[in-house]
């Protein structure tokens, strides 16, 4: 092999690498980063065959009330604000709040004039678990989530407690 080819081999083989390992990397920088709230849901405990065990997440602020119309797929800006060990959300806006922390999601139901409540996703309602330790989770009344948001509201799961364990 020529030194030229040689060289652009192993510059290929670093782009490869640098790419997947810059990606978790900024990931943890941004978690590191974030602040950390904890947030309150009930678990669902489905099982894939391919995927593993894991847990469905249903939070509190997945059903808020509107600051305004918001249609399906709209990206929605929710405050929180701490209550006890937790923390709630009670509104949503279409701009950045200058409250913080904010969480933003999308809408997934579009809300009507009399301002109703509707529902929001924010990617963070699947969490994978240990092999076997689903039903631990499931017979849980309810779960706390630790989650790290970043300053334009992106969440991300640090990790899930049961409460008193």
């Amino acid at each position: 092999m020529k030194r030229r080819e040689r060289i652009a081999f192993f510059a290929l083989v670093g782009l490869q690498l640098a790419l997947p390992l810059g990606t978790v990397g900024w990931t943890e920088v941004q978690i590191a980063r974030g602040t950390e709230v904890r947030l309150q849901t009930i678990p669902v405990d489905p099982r894939d065959l391919f995927r593993g065990d894991y847990v469905v997440l249903r939070y509190e602020i997945s059903s808020v009330g509107p600051s305004t119309i918001f249609k399906r797929g709209d990206t929605v800006y929710v405050p929180l604000r701490k209550v006890g060990p937790r923390w709630m959300g009670d509104y949503a806006h279409k701009e950045k709040p200058e409250a913080r922390p904010f969480i933003r999601g999308r809408a997934t139901q579009g809300s009507t004039e009399d301002y109703n409540r509707f529902e929001v996703e924010y990617g963070i309602e699947t969490y994978f678990i240990e092999a076997g330790t689903g039903r631990k989770y499931e017979d849980a009344e309810f779960l706390y989530v630790d989650v790290s948001i970043d300053r334009n509201g992106k969440a991300r799961i640090k990790g899930v407690k049961i409460p008193g364990q």
